[in-house]
């Protein structure tokens, strides 16, 4: 509403004539536009504005059967204080349904996939953000157990109580389990597997030991098992494996023992080897391994036992030519920095010292044996 004349003519009227004709002018002005809005006058509203994303939801890994609720109110925000409705959709529901309660987006692992989870945030006047999350479902430790036992004849092991049975996994012969079920420790020593190891065996995620010792294996060490990285022990001698060993063993970061001893493992040692800064006990014995040992296993600090004994071996050519082969060359000096190391075996190995002088290096060793 405009100001209103009349009433600006009053007021100068009444105002001092000390005042210049100017300020006299201005007083009037403001005084009556005041009045004028008193009368009913309202300042425009301001505009609506969108939701606003105050975080990113975060990538979610799940195992099948797993649960897991996202709280949507903590990743956006409305400026202008409305409250948000939510609202949550999906790209594959056959790995994960996502369901929507007020600010709550749960999420249910049906199967091994990927989906992607899209979340809408929208204000009462219709505005709205969106964001989207990626959700990863691995197979159960259950499935993978599964998948254990069909690829090494678990028909046939020695004993198979309670596996792929309804039970708990902490029942399955040979299996332990936390508090939450998760595969904390799988011990089939002696048990009679057959075939390969599946690649699966690597997801056991919260494995902490593995012992396969003395079973009828074929094939090579998964390289998959580099993914456990909990595990503590790693004990695969007389499992009957080939191949080379895995470089990916190296990113098993709290390993303390390394068991691969009388299989058929060929190739050089890993120089990856030599992050496994937890290590204690590293036999590699009774293999087919050549090549020189990698300085790189002078960096395990904690290193107790090292075995690289009956690696030589013969093998014939084509010409009928006998050759000796395995592990050869000069011990690394390096391997003086193993101050914990007190028991060193190398028999029937084409390894060597530089020197009787070199030999100062190596102090603490205390079982060392020698071809």
């Amino acid at each position: 509403m405009p100001p209103r004349p009349s009433s600006g003519r009053r007021l100068l009227r009444q105002l001092p004539d000390s005042l210049t004709l100017a300020n006299r002018f201005l007083i009037a002005f403001v005084v009556t536009w005041t009045v004028s809005c008193d009368d009913g006058a309202t300042a425009p509203e301001p505009p609506n504005r969108p939701p606003e994303l105050v975080d990113l939801v975060p990538a979610q890994t799940l195992a099948a059967g797993d649960t897991a609720i996202v709280d949507a109110s903590r990743y956006f925000r409305d400026p202008d204080g409305d409250a948000l409705v939510f609202t949550s959709t999906l790209s594959n529901a056959d790995a994960v349904t996502a369901t929507t309660a007020a600010a709550s987006v749960t999420l249910v692992a049906v199967s091994a996939g990927d989906a992607a989870v899209s979340i809408t945030a929208t204000d009462p006047g219709g505005l709205s953000a969106e964001q989207r999350f990626d959700v990863t479902v691995r197979p159960s430790d259950r499935d993978l157990l599964a998948a254990l036992y069909e690829a090494t004849g678990g028909s046939g092991w020695t004993n198979s109580d309670n596996w792929l049975t309804g039970d708990a996994l902490g029942d399955w012969y040979g299996v332990n389990t936390d508090a939450r079920g998760r595969v904390v420790r799988l011990d089939l020593t002696e048990n009679n597997l057959t075939g390969a190891l599946p690649a699966e065996l690597g997801s056991l995620s919260n494995l902490e030991t593995l012992s396969l010792v003395g079973n009828y294996l074929i094939g090579p060490i998964p390289p998959e098992l580099g993914n456990l990285s909990t595990l503590d022990s790693l004990m695969l001698a007389g499992a009957g494996l080939s191949g080379a060993i895995p470089p990916e063993l190296g990113g098993l970061s709290d390993l303390r023992v390394l068991w691969l001893s009388y299989n058929a493992l060929t190739g050089a040692i890993p120089a990856e080897l030599g992050r496994l800064v937890k290590l204690n006990h590293l036999w590699l014995d009774s293999n087919q391994l050549t090549g020189a040992i990698p300085a790189e296993l002078g960096n395990l600090s904690k290193l107790e036992v090292l075995s690289l004994a009956v690696t030589a071996y013969e093998e014939t050519t084509e010409e009928g030519t006998t050759l000796i082969s395995g592990l050869s060359g000069a011990i690394p000096p390096e391997l003086g920095n193993l101050s914990s190391l007190h028991c060193f075996i190398c028999t029937r190995t084409r390894l060597r010292v530089r020197s009787r002088r070199s030999w100062a290096a190596f102090p603490n060793w205390r079982c060392s044996r020698w071809p």
